[in-house]
């Protein structure tokens, strides 16, 4: 009888981690479908965003739940969650297009902030409805900026960036921030993100030509 009631004990204890890992696996698989679908990250991205951000997710009775303020579970298609990933793990996202209706910039407006003039720069960042982001690049472009503005993502949170200084040594600091990433990533995800920013994953610049 005691050897019987072991092996239902084993038995269930089987049972739980098998529903466990289901659930596991099921998670990651929302997760995934997370960062594809309300972030619009694929390949690569996805899986590291996978990774990195999974701790922020519980698998609730109804599906995916993002842990909000207060660990208070919202639906992860809210603002607040989208927001939320969108900002911490910007350095995962793909340059964003700001659309400006026809007309809205002025060539000549441009062409003034181009050259310094703050009253026309005003005037073209009241135009991109204060995106500054959009602004550096509209004046970085060589043609008019008509149209639709790459906003680059924020590569100040990119751990590769600010890895070397300019003389080319290694920040020991960053590299255990970037050594805890790529473990938490993988090598594939995160050599991704270090491309991002045009660098190698010792944080060495790519050239131009290979980017």
């Amino acid at each position: 009888m005691a050897a019987e009631l072991s092996l239902q004990e084993q038995n269930a204890k089987a049972l739980a981690r098998a529903e466990k890992e289901t659930r596991k696996a099921q998670k990651r698989e929302q997760v995934l479908a997370f960062a594809k679908e309300q972030l619009g990250l694929t390949g690569k991205r996805a899986k590291a965003l996978r990774k990195l951000g999974s701790s922020y997710f519980k698998l609730d009775t109804d599906g995916l739940k993002f842990k909000g303020a207060g660990d208070k579970l919202v639906a992860v298609d809210s603002k607040q969650c989208k927001e939320f990933f969108a900002k911490k793990f910007d350095f995962l996202l793909s340059p964003q297009e700001t659309t400006v209706e026809a007309g809205a910039l002025d060539p000549a407006d441009i062409a003034l902030a181009k050259s310094g003039n703050l009253t026309a720069k005003g005037r073209v960042l009241t135009a991109l409805n204060g995106d500054e982001a959009a602004l550096k690049a509209t004046l970085a472009d060589k043609g008019n900026g008509g149209g639709k503005v790459v906003t680059p993502p924020d590569k100040s949170k990119n751990p590769f960036v600010g890895l070397r200084d300019k003389s080319g040594k290694i920040n020991p600091a960053q590299m255990a921030k970037v050594e805890s990433f790529i473990k938490a990533a993988g090598t594939k995800a995160a050599t991704a993100v270090a491309r991002s920013a045009g660098l190698r994953l010792d944080g060495s610049p790519i050239p131009e030509k290979f980017i």
